[in-house]
């Protein structure tokens, strides 16, 4: 229903219909329905978050349709932040209660220290009596009379003044104990999260329309903080009874929406953005790089000094390399339709995208990073967008096996995933050289590693060993495999180094990958060794 717009600014209802979401930032869509005045007029929108940016608050009026209205105009758009304080109703009742706290306390105070009075009073005459049959045992004593019949008479007369001792303690127990709560009810009364601070957009309207062209639509922009947003996966892997180097993984992708702008999003289209407004579109400035040229040394001419240097490869030789953030380089969106994100800093799913594809397995083991063999699904991204960077649940047969992350991943580009390592395998690594002695040319030295894989299955398995050798970036180097050092000849260097050899492992017996390397340097170099 639309409300009418007077002179003097009034409240008017108000709904959140759209919100996009950035790393850092929210851009938030209100609207409300009203009449325009015949002249000027002011609305206002209570209620809003306080932290509302005053240099992006933007309004505009339309027609119910959306489209443009000739017949109004915005004159101003300001915001009023102002703090709510606690509910009166409630302070007053809270106030009641503790008054007639108040009151019972007074009346329980009065009676307790009448009763301290009156057991103070018996412990006195208590003990007072038993001072005087102290005194008579005494004489009697001293006359002749008998021990017996005075412990009979004495016995009484203490249990009385212990009794006594014992209800005066709890009176003054009881004293202290309502001090305490006399105490508590003199603080002042605090309403705990009742006190928050909200913005009021106030938005000076002025229209020349008719009287039956004055419904219109009011739409609020706002720009706020404390809002962000990131990817987050899910990746469940179904594996192939029938075939144990096959099955299928359901990859969900959901966004994790934070919200702690100080106002609710109901039944809004959330719309998650990658785009990063706060970096600009200014052009880095250039620097002045100089380049200078000189002659090379006698030493330098003579000898070329080679360096063994650890680089990290493509993603794509990898196949699952380290984490990172990363929407290749293009902003991306994704919108979710009425979606609800409450004002309390925690983050919230929203399902964005899901697929599900066949995928192959295998167990593979880099006994140079880790003991463990991991089982690693290759598969391919099925799904109509690409796959953003971010943490990736895993879970397999609906057993939960851990938390990795994903590379960025295009449409239709391969991915592979870890999950979870076999406890059934492990491996050990070892790096040795041996020295070829040659009765012609120089001896030559190989370089070998070797990687010892035991297993405690019940059956035959394979497992994919990955070896690393060097490559050369000099023409007067060359790395030349040492067959003599190879156990697995069809598992040959490809361009990045990485040897991968596929083995079958017994139960209970050690299975050995070897794979070993030289070096063939022309005399001018000096090549240091690799490990």
């Amino acid at each position: 229903m639309s409300q009418t717009v007077p002179h003097a600014a009034v409240d008017i209802a108000w709904r959140t219909v759209a919100v996009t979401v950035y790393e850092d930032r929210a851009d938030v869509v209100r609207v409300a329905d009203i009449t325009l005045p015949a002249g000027t007029g002011a609305v206002r929108l209570s209620g809003l978050s306080p932290l509302v940016d005053e240099a992006r608050l933007v309004a505009r009026v339309e027609r119910p349709d959306g489209a443009r209205h000739d017949g109004a105009r915005v004159d101003d758009v300001v915001i009023v932040r102002r703090v709510i304080g606690a509910d009166d109703d409630e302070l007053q009742r809270r106030r009641r209660q503790r008054q007639e706290a108040r009151d019972r306390l007074v009346a329980d105070k009065r009676a307790v220290d009448d009763e301290l009075v009156a057991c103070a009073a018996a412990a006195e005459d208590a003990w007072t009596s038993l001072r005087f049959h102290l005194d008579a045992v005494a004489r009697q004593l001293g006359c002749g009379g008998s021990a017996r019949d005075l412990d009979a008479s004495f016995a009484p007369l203490a249990q009385a003044a212990r009794d006594a001792d014992a209800a005066l303690a709890a009176a003054r127990a009881q004293v202290a104990r309502l001090a305490i709560a006399d105490k508590a009810l003199a603080a002042p009364i605090r309403l705990p999260g009742r006190t928050r601070r909200v913005g009021d957009v106030i938005v000076h309207l002025g229209a020349a329309a008719a009287e039956g062209d004055r419904a219109a639509r009011l739409v609020v922009a706002t720009v706020v903080p404390c809002a962000a947003w990131r990817p987050s996966h899910e990746a469940r892997l179904a594996r192939h009874h029938e075939r144990r180097d096959a099955g299928d993984v359901t990859f969900v992708t959901h966004a994790a929406v934070w919200n702690r702008t100080g106002e609710d999003w109901r039944d809004a289209r959330v719309v998650l953005s990658t785009a990063r407004p706060s970096q600009g579109a200014s052009l880095p400035p250039l620097h002045e790089d100089r380049l200078q040229l000189r002659s090379k040394t006698a030493e330098e001419r003579r000898v070329v000094v080679v360096e063994h240097r650890t680089e990290a490869v493509p993603a794509s030789a990898t196949r699952g390399g380290a984490p990172g953030v990363d929407d290749g380089g293009e902003a991306r969106v994704f919108a979710v339709d009425n979606a609800s994100v409450p004002d309390d800093g925690r983050p919230h799913l929203l399902p964005l995208a899901a697929f599900q594809t066949p995928c192959a397995l295998a167990r593979v083991c880099v006994p140079e990073r880790s003991p463990l063999v991991y089982l690693r699904a290759s598969l391919k991204n099925a799904s109509r967008a690409p796959i953003l960077a971010g943490p990736v649940t895993l879970v397999v047969d609906g057993s939960w096996v851990g938390i990795g992350d994903v590379l960025y991943t295009g449409q239709g580009d391969d991915l592979d995933l870890s999950f979870g390592s076999d406890d059934r395998f492990v491996a050990r690594l070892e790096k040795t050289t041996h020295t070829e002695q040659r009765l012609m040319g120089r001896d030559v030295q190989h370089y070998i590693q070797r990687a010892t894989l035991t297993s405690t299955a019940s059956a035959a398995e394979e497992v994919v060993v990955v070896l690393r050798t060097p490559v050369s970036e000099l023409a007067q180097v060359t790395v030349v495999p040492s067959a003599q050092h190879i156990t697995e000849r069809d598992a040959a260097p490809d361009p990045h180094g990485l040897v991968r050899a596929r083995v079958k492992v017994e139960p209970g017996r050690d299975r050995v990958v070897a794979h070993g390397f030289s070096f063939d340097a022309s005399g001018d170099v000096q090549l240091p060794p690799p490990w």
